[in-house]
């Protein structure tokens, strides 16, 4: 990196380096103490696979007794830890109106995945205790190192001002870190994933001799990610697609880089298939809850197939129509809810190509309440808080993506999280604990385009505003 930086103080950057990673720690952590028990709303029965886990009933939805401790957090509008829901889930169900009630174990297969559930299994056999804290506290401490992938991409792709100034803006980038300090819920563990995964294929891409040991950590990572958010499995075809587009390299070696890139990701979703298959005597590359989520998506506004956002109703639907009595049966849900979704398309297609272009039109000002509300954060309203920030993010990076046009190569590589995470779920939803974790490259592109501004504004000549340190060009 030394050899990067060149000319410029070294040791000063080092500094401002470390300071923004503080920050980024420090900003975590703060809000971890604010909001370590504020309801997430997503994912809130992972606590109930994980004591399926460690209690040896395998991965299983209703391993905990009682009434279940989903519909607990729900009504107290919360995150409760395991530990607490067993000492009180009797008179908790009591006050719900339903004391005695027991829920029953089935096999695990839904719209998400247990990565979060196994490691806060993980952090039960370390710490002896089923706490949230342990695995939010990590998460935390890992995505707070962001900052240095921030800033090594900068470095490589634009220059050392751009590089630290993104660094920081990750560090300060309000709505990714506190998406980071729910550990215990799948979408936590995304955005830190994505960052190192792209990390590495850009490492790749550059066609070094080690080339292909950062395309397999990057399969690596995203096979991981799978276990979290499915939706990341076909990242490495569109990664490959974009190496042929910008002609980075032959077609050989593009083909050579996707598999390079896959085997990994297979290995680990390999005992998933194998466990899917065995319980379920079907094969499932991840889980069983596509086409029930796309459906629901398709409630998120008025429309004229009957479908409705909400997930009791769309579980309603499916027992009335002689659904098997389970949310989590892959044998019958997707071959339900399939042609439903394909029927809704074929007849309305106006009104389905209208519903995408009100999501994309949508998403520099969505927002979600993440668990904020007046009684917590009082200074940080949540409308303001989460429009303001992600579109000023969003204005900022198309003004940096102009910028870049003369590099439209890089340009793709750089953004391709960003592009084929909004893709991949404008089919499905497009809410912001879906797309932010695709966001972090924008904040190298804002940072560019404030950079860009600020030179602008002390020069006159529009090429040296805009590319202050050419030198640093790869």
């Amino acid at each position: 990196m030394l050899q990067r930086i060149g000319r410029v103080d070294a040791r000063r950057v080092y500094y401002l380096l470390i300071g923004a990673w503080g920050a980024a720690l420090l900003v975590r952590l703060v809000l971890l103490f604010l909001l370590h028990d504020a309801p997430y709303v997503a994912g809130m029965a992972q606590g109930d696979v994980a004591y399926g886990i460690v209690s040896g009933q395998g991965l299983v939805h209703g391993s905990l007794p009682g009434c279940g401790i989903a519909l607990v957090q729900n009504a107290q509008h919360r995150l409760i830890d395991v530990e607490d829901y067993l000492k009180n889930y009797e008179p908790w169900c009591e006050e719900l109106g339903l004391g005695g009630k027991s829920a029953r174990p089935m096999p695990f297969i839904s719209a998400m995945m247990p990565g979060p559930g196994i490691l806060l299994a993980g952090t039960h056999y370390a710490f002896g205790s089923f706490r949230y804290i342990y695995l939010q506290a990590i998460l935390a401490v890992l995505d707070s190192l962001g900052v240095f992938l921030v800033f090594s991409i900068g470095l490589r792709y634009f220059s050392i001002a751009v590089a630290l100034l993104a660094s920081f803006l990750y560090a300060l980038f309000l709505p990714i870190a506190r998406l980071a300090i729910a550990g215990g819920i799948r979408d936590a563990w995304m955005p830190i994933i994505l960052l190192a995964a792209l990390f590495a294929f850009l490492k790749g891409s550059d066609g070094s001799s080690s080339c292909w040991r950062w395309f397999g950590a990057a399969g690596f990572l995203l096979g991981a990610g799978c276990y979290f958010r499915p939706t990341v499995l076909l990242l490495p075809v569109f990664w490959a697609s974009l190496l042929f587009v910008t002609r980075r390299f032959s077609s050989r070696r593009i083909c050579q880089a996707l598999i390079v890139m896959l085997v990994p990701l297979i290995l680990l979703l390999s005992p998933w298939w194998v466990r899917n298959y065995i319980v379920f005597d079907r094969f499932i590359p991840t889980y069983a809850g596509f086409w029930m989520a796309t459906w629901q998506g398709l409630g998120e506004y008025a429309n004229p197939v009957g479908a409705v956002l909400k997930d009791e109703v769309v579980y309603q639907q499916y027992l009335d129509a002689g659904g098997f009595d389970s949310y989590f049966s892959p044998r019958f849900t997707d071959d339900y809810f399939r042609p439903k979704v394909l029927r809704a398309i074929r007849d309305e297609p106006m009104w389905y190509l209208s519903v995408l272009f009100r999501r994309v039109i949508s998403l520099p000002v969505q927002v979600y309440d993440w668990g904020y509300d007046s009684s917590t954060l009082p200074l940080l309203p949540r409308r303001v808080f989460f429009r303001g920030s992600t579109a000023l993010l969003f204005a900022l990076a198309a003004i940096g993506l102009s910028m870049n046009r003369r590099r439209l190569g890089e340009t793709l590589l750089i953004s391709s999280v960003t592009l084929y995470n909004i893709l991949v779920h404008l089919p499905i939803l497009t809410w912001p604990r879906y797309i932010l974790p695709g966001n972090a490259s924008l904040l190298l592109f804002a940072a560019f385009a404030l950079v860009g501004m600020w030179n602008c504004a002390r020069s006159s000549r529009w090429n040296r505003a805009f590319y202050p340190n050419e030198s640093l060009e790869p």
